[in-house]
């Protein structure tokens, strides 16, 4: 009895002791993007309560926040070959490090190649997805979702897949994942579904069925190919929409089947993507790292974006925003936002008129990561009350701060409103 105390304590003090590890999957990184770096995954287990990652020494940029003592986090794809990662104690002391090792292999220069060897939902660890969406309450939100790291459930790998409207707002998460056949899984409430079955034979107990193989679809990142129609019906809720084999979701759109509230309940739209392997799907815009889709607005013409709200359903604007009346137009504008600095801590976004005052200011937070930041917004060239802004020439103003209100950098992009 005493000796089974004994040899239960040791096994005790054994796994207590156990020596901290820091590991870096793959190892070696193999897909890279076209600067040659690419994505990992840091995993690590040691006896501290919490512990953070630091690129290149224990003094250097943190990675991550404190963090449970047993636990990982996804890179971005700036990972290069012998970066090291050292994981530090609250007082600052080395726990374990570990150093990347990456082999790039040669991509095929056909981006159809590429693409026709992945699923229709691609999931690896830092593949990013934004979506464009319409819904009843707002027109010209934007929405990114992204594959944050990997779990284990029910013996099986699931990819977390976060969803976001805007920085700083909260994210939901979904378990996905794929087989060897193609079919796509989904796990809710603890509990495992076929999502999408995209074989020739599909699975009558799929979530959503395929109505179209092969198809083409006309998107803001260009035209697509090797895609999937499906269709989903739910309870009071109908949905159509289309896969691309290598990219993921393209397109939704979404009906509510409620009588008088029935209608249009949301549409989605890919505005950008990046999967693993360096493929980069964007939407037209001009270069910059403040990328507006036009610097031409023809409001006269009215060919513009339209971001008024429509009355997509009998009983709109009842519980929610009360609609435009019909033929309102509301000019508004689109951009793309990139940050990458590991001091920044805010972004500034003004439209600045003839008289340099700002008719429209935004303030998002800007979450710290070594790795490119990317989100849309949606500038209005109309008032409050709804009134369009006189024509002229704006300038659309970014400004990084740091956490202490110091600018970092700004861009600046010419606006026409003709």
């Amino acid at each position: 009895m005493h000796r089974s105390i004994l040899v239960g304590l040791l096994g005790v003090a054994a796994a207590y002791c156990q020596a901290p590890a820091l590991t870096i999957s793959p190892s070696p990184v193999t897909q890279c993007n076209a600067r040659g770096q690419g994505t990992a995954q840091l995993s690590w287990r040691t006896s501290e309560t919490s512990v953070q990652v630091r690129i290149g020494s224990a003094t250097g940029p943190a990675m991550t926040g404190f963090e449970p003592g047993n636990g990982g986090a996804p890179t971005g794809d700036w990972v290069s070959d012998g970066l090291v990662f050292v994981l530090v104690n609250p007082s600052g002391n080395e726990v374990a490090r570990a150093t990347a090792r990456v082999s790039c292999q040669a991509p095929s220069s056909n981006l159809a190649d590429q693409l026709a060897t992945q699923s229709y939902f691609p999931l690896e660890v830092g593949n990013r997805w934004v979506y464009r969406v319409n819904d009843r309450l707002a027109t010209g939100l934007h929405k990114v979702r992204w594959v944050d790291r990997t779990v284990q459930q029910g013996g099986e790998t699931w990819f977390v897949v976060r969803s976001q409207m805007v920085p700083g707002a909260s994210a939901n998460e979904v378990l996905w994942r794929v087989d060897a056949s193609g079919r796509i899984y989904r796990r809710r409430n603890n509990v495992s579904e076929l999502y999408l079955d995209p074989g020739p034979n599909q699975d009558a107990s799929a979530a959503v069925q395929v109505q179209g193989r092969n198809v083409g679809a006309n998107t803001p990142i260009g035209r697509v190919t090797n895609a999937v129609d499906y269709l989903s019906r739910e309870v009071l809720l109908t949905e159509t929409g289309t896969y691309a084999r290598g990219i993921g979701l393209v397109a939704s759109s979404s009906n509510l089947i409620a009588g008088s509230s029935g209608g249009f309940s949301q549409s989605l739209q890919l505005v950008d993507a990046f999967i693993a392997g360096g493929v980069r799907l964007v939407s037209p815009a001009n270069g910059l790292e403040l990328s507006p889709e036009s610097q031409t607005l023809d409001v006269v013409g009215r060919t513009a974006r339209n971001c008024a709200l429509p009355c997509y359903f009998v009983a709109c604007g009842l519980g929610g925003a009360p609609p435009d009346p019909p033929g309102t137009y509301k000019p508004c504008l689109s951009t793309r936002v990139k940050v990458q600095h590991p001091s920044a801590r805010s972004l500034v976004l003004e439209l600045l008129n003839s008289d340099n005052e700002a008719v429209h200011s935004v303030t998002r937070p800007v979450g710290l990561s070594p790795d490119e930041q990317m989100w849309f917004e949606t500038i209005p060239f109309y008032r409050p009350t709804g009134i369009m802004l006189p024509l002229g020439d704006y300038q659309l103003r970014a400004t990084v701060k740091a956490a202490g209100g110091e600018t970092i950098n700004s861009s600046m992009a010419l606006i026409k409103v003709q």
